[in-house]
């Protein structure tokens, strides 16, 4: 059991478990690399969104990859709809996000995110990772075909 990874509920640190096969799943995935997006969905409460955060987690201890985790529901704060394993990330993030809510305007604008991260720093011979969570919840199901087929190009 990893218990490197912990949920924080009130003032407990629960370890994270029991999602070895989906987590392993999802880490060969990575490493193997894959341009196109994924899209995992299940009943509300089932820890989709743990089991990212995890992920985002473990790819962010790799020092050839950067990975990126956006909130789609969050609205105000961009520490709070963003977490990246690079600091200039939030800088970007905050410059582009001046509409609210701000994970909704980061889930819209994350080509141009990426862009303007790739000015930043380099992001050549680097994996990239981005999750962008409850984002079909934000944009309502009859943009959930629109948004996807945006990340293909």
């Amino acid at each position: 059991m990893d218990c490197s990874y912990r949920v924080r509920i009130g003032s407990k640190a629960i370890c994270f478990c029991d999602r070895v096969v989906e987590a392993s799943s999802l880490l060969t995935m990575f490493e193997r690399g894959s341009t196109f997006p994924k899209a995992i969905y299940g009943p509300e409460g089932c820890g989709k969104t743990t089991l990212l955060k995890y992920l985002v987690h473990r790819v962010s201890e790799v020092d050839s990859a950067i990975a990126v985790y956006i909130d789609a529901l969050k609205g105000n704060d961009p520490a709070e709809a963003v977490f990246s394993s690079v600091r200039a990330t939030y800088e970007v993030a905050s410059a582009i996000a001046v509409e609210l809510p701000i994970g909704m305007a980061l889930a819209e604008k994350v080509l141009q995110l990426f862009k303007r991260l790739h000015e930043r720093i380099s992001l050549r011979g680097k994996k990239v990772l981005l999750v962008v969570d409850d984002v079909y919840r934000a944009i309502g199901l009859e943009s959930a075909e629109r948004y996807t087929k945006s990340m293909y190009e």
